[in-house]
């Protein structure tokens, strides 16, 4: 990386007027990486100059944006098996700060409190059933009524601090939970409202999250598809991919930015999209 002084007289250059210096100077700044977001942040502080302090803001976020898509690249190439990872980086469009171990631990903190007392040789509607007890009751999970559009539903950190999400929100917080459990639930593209469906060789059924873990059937399924007009497409009764749930939560992303005017916002995401599908 350059020397301490050659960031310095590079960042001092952006109280230029012209335009085009600046954004010479921008991408020399953007070409150093992520490495050089803690000087700028250091640098950002000790700025009187508004103007130079909402350029150094830019860089900082451009930095952190190309640090996610880079990541995201990555992980669709490489790690799709490791759901967790791939909603830390998503959700570091919002909290670029944000260490992939808090949400481990977040995590953990639920699993280790259900793991005491679950017991694998019950039936999987008794464990389900034991599940939906500690993640309603004791955990006090529950659908955000209030707020189901807000952007912070897709970020998992926000949604363990409140714990309160839309459907798909709690969906991947209880199936993290139930699969380090070694319970076969996996998410669902269903129409209109994520679910989860348990399938062994021994039974299959589905779960609905947002309704305080409510149990159905196929048939269920049938019937709602019958009165909704919705064809029996196959993708809405099996497992969907990672990918798949990592789409979803990037588009309920981009509705929520579309609806608060944040143009940038939903390009931003409108891109991560094109690296996901």
């Amino acid at each position: 990386m350059s020397n301490i002084n050659e960031i310095k007289a590079l960042v001092s250059l952006l109280d230029d007027e012209d335009e085009e210096v600046i954004g010479h100077i921008s991408q020399k700044i953007i070409s150093l990486g992520m490495i050089i977001v803690p000087f700028l942040e250091q640098e950002w502080q000790m700025q009187k100059n508004v103007s130079v302090q909402n350029r150094i803001e830019n860089l900082i976020r451009n930095l952190h944006y190309g640090g996610i898509k880079t990541d995201m690249k990555n992980w669709v190439v490489e790690k799709q098996e490791d759901l967790l990872e791939g909603l830390w980086i998503l959700n570091r469009y919002r909290y670029p700060n944000l260490e992939l171990k808090e949400l481990k631990k977040s995590i953990d903190d639920i699993f280790y409190d259900i793991w005491l007392s679950h017991r694998t040789y019950q039936s999987p509607y008794e464990q389900i059933k034991h599940l939906n007890d500690i993640f309603f009751n004791r955990w006090q999970f529950k659908r955000n009524n209030q707020a189901p559009q807000n952007p912070d539903n897709a970020m998992l950190n926000w949604v363990l601090q409140t714990r309160q999400s839309n459907p798909i929100g709690l969906c991947v917080i209880y199936m993290l939970i139930a699969q380090r459990l070694r319970m076969p639930v996996y998410g669902v593209n269903f129409p209109n409202i994520f679910i989860l469906m348990y399938q062994s060789e021994e039974t299959t059924f589905y779960i609905n999250v947002f309704e305080g873990g409510l149990v159905f059937y196929k048939t269920d399924i049938d019937e709602y598809l019958k009165k909704s007009r919705l064809p029996q497409n196959e993708k809405f009764y099996i497992p969907c991919t990672h990918k798949d749930i990592l789409v979803r939560m990037c588009r309920n992303l981009l509705n929520g930015y579309e609806m608060e005017g944040e143009d940038k916002n939903s390009k931003d995401i409108n891109e991560l999209l094109k690296i996901l599908i």
